[in-house]
């Protein structure tokens, strides 16, 4: 059954992950802009130093419960041992998931709740290349009003090389876009 499967490939994936950091072919995280970071799983060891440096006041995780349950990830009891609002979405891994555009609108909103009080944002999945690039195609979306999807997507691979956008991420985006071209009406 997939959430079997899913919960068996998170350790190699986050070790491919690992390695490519280790290599240097990809970088943890990337600032997007002066609101949002996107990157791979908070590391427990070393958040703490990135949050203070990157003036990070909210975690958006992107992400099925397993993947941060291990103690190496910033979860929930770590956010608020250090002062940091946090938001969860589960969204699967693997299999082509993506959040759909009503999420999306959801993300933007944390998201926007924390830019108005002058933080910024650390937005995760494992990766930091699909779930949570998605999210950040959306909100760069609903920043710049005039950005459509493919627009999003290619300023987003400009900050952030490792970005996976595939057919899901995309749909979601055109409905997201649509969803938001009537609210603003």
């Amino acid at each position: 059954d997939w959430p079997s499967i899913r919960r068996l490939l998170f350790y190699p994936a986050v070790t491919k992950s690992l390695t490519w950091r280790l290599l240097g072919l990809s970088d943890w995280y990337n600032r997007i802009d002066e609101h949002l970071v996107l990157g791979a799983l908070p590391l427990a060891r070393e958040f703490q130093s990135v949050a203070k440096s990157e003036s990070i006041k909210a975690v958006l995780s992107i992400n099925e419960p397993h993947e941060v349950k291990p103690a190496w990830v910033v979860g929930e009891k770590e956010c608020r041992r250090l002062g940091l609002a946090r938001m969860q979405l589960s969204v699967p891994d693997f299999g082509g998931h993506s959040p759909s555009a009503r999420q999306l609108q959801k993300c933007c909103d944390f998201i926007e709740s924390t830019v108005v009080k002058g933080g910024s944002v650390y937005l995760h999945c494992r990766a930091g290349r699909t779930r949570s690039g998605t999210v950040a195609a959306a909100y760069l979306m609903r920043r710049h009003r005039s950005l459509a999807p493919v627009d999003a997507c290619d300023r987003l691979r400009a900050k952030r090389p490792s970005l996976l956008l595939n057919r899901p991420q995309l749909d979601a985006l055109h409905e997201f876009w649509r969803l938001e071209q009537a609210r603003e009406r």
